[in-house]
């Protein structure tokens, strides 16, 4: 994928780096390697943030606002990590 993935141990606390509008939450069904990841409608920018561990359950879903420093989900392996 052309995203910029940073090492963290599993598990490690994913935080949203900015206020905004969820738009995915699940698997990656287009083959782009991200895995399970959540997509954050930030203004015109989307960050997306991938390979997330699904067993730890993710707390928040598509059409939910979030502010920034919001715990979004937890560091794992899927996808092409």
């Amino acid at each position: 994928h052309t995203g910029l993935d940073l090492a963290a141990p599993t598990g490690t606390p994913i935080y949203s780096a900015t206020d905004g509008l969820i738009v995915h939450s699940g698997w990656s069904s287009n083959g782009g390697g991200y895995g399970y990841y959540i997509a954050v409608q930030s203004g015109q920018y989307l960050i997306l943030y991938g390979h997330m561990n699904p067993a730890s359950g993710q707390p928040h879903q598509a059409g939910e606002h979030i502010t920034r420093g919001t715990n979004i989900g937890y560091v794992g392996c899927t996808g092409f990590c």
